[in-house]
């Protein structure tokens, strides 16, 4: 059965094979036809015997001369890779670096340091203030002046809450878990603003009651 089915298979394939041969045969002689009528210099050109044989010799020079040199030639030598072996890396081993030690600053440092920068950061901020008269017969440009300095005094309450308010507080912390009374400071610290004593003074008047190892002089 299967042998039956195999010749079937290329007998199959033959008369395919031959109804396409014999349909592109007629079909390029159609298309001939239609270039001839069509196109008569083209298919001249396309019957021309002599072109046709000159270009058969060229094709045959060209693969002549190919065939030529590959017989002199001959085949080309087998090609020899050579791979060398690494070289055995030189490993060197080291102790692990031993981790900095952080330094330490002591809450007399800290605190002085912080009373200079807010010292200093109030002191531009007071010479940029605009002038505010109050008064019943304010005139427009006065009371303009006094809304100016009110956006001012905002403007640096916020500046101080992003820089200086929680260093402020965090030191005034540290204070009272010495000891030390800092109930004045408590309330006024998250404002920046402290009455009668300025804050830098009052923050550098605790930062001098401590000693070198920042115990509390008694």
């Amino acid at each position: 059965m299967g042998t039956i089915a195999t010749v079937l298979a290329w007998v199959a394939g033959g008369i395919i094979a031959t109804y396409l041969i014999l349909a592109e045969l007629l079909d390029t002689i159609g298309r001939i036809e239609i270039v001839e009528k069509r196109w008569p210099k083209v298919w001249r050109a396309m019957n021309n015997r002599p072109i046709r044989l000159a270009l058969i010799v060229f094709w045959v020079a060209l693969v002549g001369k190919d065939v030529a040199e590959k017989i002199r030639l001959g085949d080309p030598p087998p090609l020899h890779v050579m791979i060398q072996t690494p070289a055995v890396p030189d490993v060197q081993f080291s102790p692990p670096a031993m981790p900095a030690v952080p330094q330490v600053v002591s809450l007399r440092s800290r605190a002085i340091k912080t009373a200079i920068q807010l010292e200093a950061f109030l002191r531009e901020r007071g010479k940029l203030s605009p002038e505010c008269i109050q008064s019943a017969t304010a005139t427009p440009a006065q009371v303009k002046a006094c809304q100016d300095m009110q956006a001012f005094n905002a403007e640096t309450y916020k500046l101080y809450s992003e820089r200086f308010s929680v260093p402020v507080v965090t030191l005034i912390q540290e204070f009272k878990a010495k000891g030390m009374d800092v109930s004045q400071l408590e309330n006024c610290a998250p404002y920046g603003f402290c009455n009668p004593t300025p804050l830098p003074i009052a923050i550098r008047a605790m930062a001098s009651r401590l000693d070198a190892k920042d115990d509390v002089r008694r």
